[in-house]
């Protein structure tokens, strides 16, 4: 909407020109563009009724939710909270023996819980009324569409990934970029108190999202005995690395909506506020940028032990992105709201812990598993081939590096060893899960292992496990 320089903004004013406006709207596709992009009329009618609710909800009452007090200098605010800063327990029970004199209590009776306060403008003021069963709730629903989003996409790269392991990847990374703006809108149908909160919570959809889009995904996709294979896991894993760095980057660099705003629709605007608006650069959430270092983070680990090099594509791709975000942070970036620590206490709290357990678990896994060909050697009596199979077989085949089916020919005779097939994939067993993942006597335990392998496994799958008792004593 672009109204001229010095007009009235008046309600019966601005009614004259919105009827203006409908007047010339003789035409269907006029009529269709109003409803997409919405005209004077439309925004006059939002005005009016925002307006009358804001009347009607001045006139209720509200019960006091938060107070938040201001001091002189920093040495009086601590005193305060030394002196009333007690416990949540304390604060539940309203143990009035938890602070120091009974003077301190409210109203002499009730314990206040007395805490720091964030940063003036992380505060979101129109969500401090809301209850824990609102927040809760909505939570509960956004999260639920955030699974099924993850799910919908994992179809969609299954299905990429099956024409093209290059198609897999960039979808892969196009997807990566495409929805933090979705879960952008799908989190501000909740509410909370503090902008921190509600960063720590698109952190959450965000990285979910990356965390099975990069990585899980294609684990689940490829058969297991294809994990060593040229087109199995290795060449998916490099390809993703690559799009990752390649694509992100380019995308962020070039800033094609920056550069529109800054020299196509600014010149061409009408007033000095809506050309300053063009010059604000691109809006960047803070959890979006964690995520994109934790899901390079989370694909070197989970990988790390059947493709070393993903580490050092990891530690790429870390210095490519620190380098390019420092450059956005500069130059064409906005300006983001002052937030706490919540979200980098978050991210050391829970993604270092997770990340680390991952990879303890996943490198046993794969020491254990390999060589991934579900092969055992078959021994005892009977096991022997049986002689109907000796002489020479021939039997056409594909040649990878041509795709061209060629002749192929195989000898057997009784030297020739016997295997049978054996479940080497501890964790998609029709038993079940069978964790820690290391060899075990009996069928089906590691008999496809070497002596050193049985060691390693062994070493690997108790090391897991002491892990995650380490970590997980951290949280109790």
């Amino acid at each position: 909407l672009r109204l001229k320089p010095g007009t009235a903004m008046d309600i019966d004013n601005l009614a004259l020109l919105a009827a203006k406006e409908q007047r010339l709207r003789f035409r269907i596709i006029s009529r269709l563009s109003a409803w997409i992009v919405p005209g004077l009329p439309e925004l006059l009618s939002k005005l009016v009724a925002l307006n009358t609710r804001i009347k009607g909800l001045a006139q209720l009452s509200y019960p006091c939710t938060s107070v938040y007090v201001t001091f002189e200098d920093e040495g009086d605010q601590r005193e305060v909270l030394n002196k009333l800063s007690v416990g949540s327990v304390h604060v539940f029970l309203n143990n009035a023996s938890a602070l120091p004199e009974r003077k301190y209590l409210f109203n002499d009776e009730l314990v206040l819980d007395v805490a720091e306060s964030v940063e003036p403008d992380s505060v979101r003021w129109q969500d401090l009324n809301t209850t824990m069963t609102e927040r809760f709730d909505k939570m509960i629903l956004t999260n639920i569409l955030t699974f099924g989003i993850i799910v919908v996409v994992a179809l969609i790269v299954t299905i990429a990934d099956a024409a093209s392991t290059i198609g897999a990847a960039f979808a892969i990374a196009g997807f990566n970029l495409a929805f933090p703006q979705l879960a952008k809108y799908i989190t501000d149908m909740e509410v909370h108190p503090t902008e921190s909160h509600l960063q720590t919570s698109l952190y959450f959809k965000i990285a979910a999202f990356r965390w099975v889009n990069t990585a899980i995904v294609i684990t689940v996709i490829t058969p297991f005995t294809k994990t060593l294979d040229d087109d199995g896991l290795i060449p998916q894993i490099y390809a993703i690395f690559f799009a990752e760095i390649v694509t992100t980057n380019v995308i962020q660099l070039t800033d094609v909506w920056g550069h529109i705003q800054r020299h196509i629709l600014a010149p061409r605007s009408q007033t000095q506020d809506t050309m300053n608006l063009c010059f604000q650069g691109l809006e960047v959430e803070l959890a979006e940028r964690y995520t994109n270092m934790t899901k390079i983070m989370f694909l070197a680990f989970w990988y790390s032990s059947i493709f070393p090099g993903a580490l050092f594509l990891s530690s790429i791709a870390l210095c490519i992105n620190y380098y390019t975000d420092r450059f956005s942070l500069m130059r064409s970036w906005k300006r983001a709201p002052h937030v706490s620590t919540e979200i980098s206490v978050y991210s050391r709290h829970y993604f270092f812990s997770a990340a680390c357990v991952i990879l303890a678990v996943m490198t046993s896994f794969y020491w254990a598993a390999f060589p991934f060909d579900n092969l055992c050697p078959a021994e005892g009596d009977g096991q022997n081939l049986d002689s109907g199979y000796y002489g020479t077989h021939f039997f056409d085949g594909i040649d990878k590096a041509t795709n061209q089916t060629i002749r192929r020919n195989v000898t057997l005779s009784g030297d020739t060893p016997v295997f049978r097939f054996c479940q080497q994939d501890y964790i998609l067993r029709p038993d079940g899960f069978d964790f820690p993942f290391m060899y075990r006597e009996g069928r089906d335990g590691g008999e496809w292992m070497s002596s050193d392998q049985r060691k390693i496994s062994t070493i690997f799958g108790w090391a897991s496990v002491a892990v995650i008792c380490v970590i997980g004593g951290k949280f109790v």
